[in-house]
């Protein structure tokens, strides 16, 4: 075009907006085939590395079980499957649009970072919640995915 200089570079605007909009992209994509594709069935996802080393079930174990039910509307059960994953997905939704907040959410508050206090409480509460799923006796064992 006449007048503008051509350098093989998107203008500020769309750069602002290229990064966050194609992670929304892999996003959604992800997204359709977990709600798609069932984690259990569908073979298409690696099995636990932890769970399949050691028989024990690592903190993560049933999240993208849990995602899938999210997704099909069912919560009851996706918590069933993980609790704490369940519980703190809102955190790291939130912790994700921070991330993307110049370009994609102005009117969201700039990210705060944690303090170390809140970091390894975070932590601790993922180890422990490791440790007591694993434990064979109730109410601990409920915390196992089924």
């Amino acid at each position: 075009m006449a007048g503008e200089e051509t350098t093989g570079r998107w203008s500020g605007a769309r750069a602002r907006w290229a990064a966050p909009a194609g992670g929304l992209l892999v996003a959604a994509g992800a997204l359709l085939v977990l709600w798609r594709i069932e984690p259990v069935s569908g073979g298409l996802y690696p099995p636990c590395p932890i769970r399949f080393a050691t028989g024990l079930h690592c903190p993560g174990c049933g999240t993208l079980r849990a995602l899938h039910a999210l997704l099909r509307g069912e919560p009851g059960r996706a918590f069933r499957l993980n609790p704490l994953s369940v519980a703190l997905l809102p955190v790291v939704l939130l912790g994700l649009l921070q991330q993307a907040r110049p370009a994609a959410v102005p009117w969201l508050a700039p990210p705060v970072r944690a303090p170390a206090w809140r970091v390894w409480l975070l932590f601790g509460l993922v180890v422990a919640f490791g440790v007591l799923r694993n434990l064979p006796v109730e109410p601990f064992s409920g915390l196992a995915p089924h």
